[in-house]
């Protein structure tokens, strides 16, 4: 006995290398060259938490990026360790020195002035030549760590990116499912222009069927307050100025629709 069942697709990304089916459980696949079918699509210079030629749930890539990228910050952090008995060494060779200097210029019994400040004349110049010199590796040693801490903090920003990028993901995902659940809005959004903004955000545009216009959308957040301004602007305003009137209007911001011709 064999059970097949068919993925729904939810949604199409068709931006810059992409052609991709989404499904409402995050499993992406290829659109495949001889057929269509009729789903949202998304287009703009949205990136996706996967890369374009990725077939299967996009969790589990990310979270294979995740694990590649622990992986990697174990290894790197094993890097210090040398680094820190290098430290360590360092740090007890400037002890060794201080204590040599210290016990050198105790004054001997027989010792003049005129001999005993000369001798500590020269036995401070060797103590701090040497000083100089660990001081310096302890520099350089320092740098190395800093450089090693940077790649592990660049592999921490990465990871955060990437989650951040998932999680947007799956806010557009709920977006074409509330779309897909009203009937007008449903109908009335013919595109969706997807923006990741150079602060990271996810930003939308929408092309609407009626008017010659496009909604400035933003973030996805406050969907439903965004769609109802949206609505009473439909009603109210452009039932009485005009469909034509505007070549954008925005409702990003709380309790106001700003438009622009």
């Amino acid at each position: 006995h064999i059970e097949v069942s068919q993925r729904r697709p939810m949604l199409r990304l068709r931006i810059d290398g992409y052609d991709t089916y989404v499904t409402e459980s995050g499993f992406v696949f290829r659109s495949p060259a001889a057929s269509a079918l009729y789903v949202p699509v998304i287009t703009g210079g949205y990136e996706p938490p996967f890369p374009s030629k990725y077939e299967g749930y996009v969790r589990d890539y990310t979270d294979s990026q995740i694990r590649e990228s622990l992986e990697r910050i174990a290894k790197i952090e094993r890097e210090k360790n040398p680094l820190y008995r290098i430290e360590d060494s360092l740090r007890k060779q400037r002890k060794v020195v201080r204590e040599e200097y210290r016990d050198s210029v105790k004054r001997k019994w027989f010792e003049d002035n005129d001999h005993y400040k000369s001798r500590v004349k020269r036995l401070r110049g060797v103590r701090n030549k040497r000083l100089r010199r660990i001081d310096g590796e302890l520099r350089y040693n320092d740098r190395r760590i800093d450089a090693v801490t940077a790649r592990v903090d660049a592999e921490f920003r990465r990871q955060k990116k990437l989650e951040k990028r998932y999680e947007d993901f799956l806010k557009l995902i709920n977006f074409v499912d509330w779309l897909e659940e009203e009937s007008f809005w449903g109908a009335e959004i013919v595109q969706i222009v997807a923006e990741t903004m150079p602060s990271g955000a996810l930003e939308l545009e929408l092309v609407p069927r009626s008017g010659r216009f496009t909604i400035l959308f933003g973030r996805i957040e406050s969907v439903e307050e965004k769609f109802d301004k949206l609505m009473h602007f439909y009603k109210d305003g452009l039932n009485n100025m005009g469909w034509d009137s505007y070549s954008t209007i925005n409702v990003k911001y709380d309790g106001q629709v700003v438009c622009s011709k």
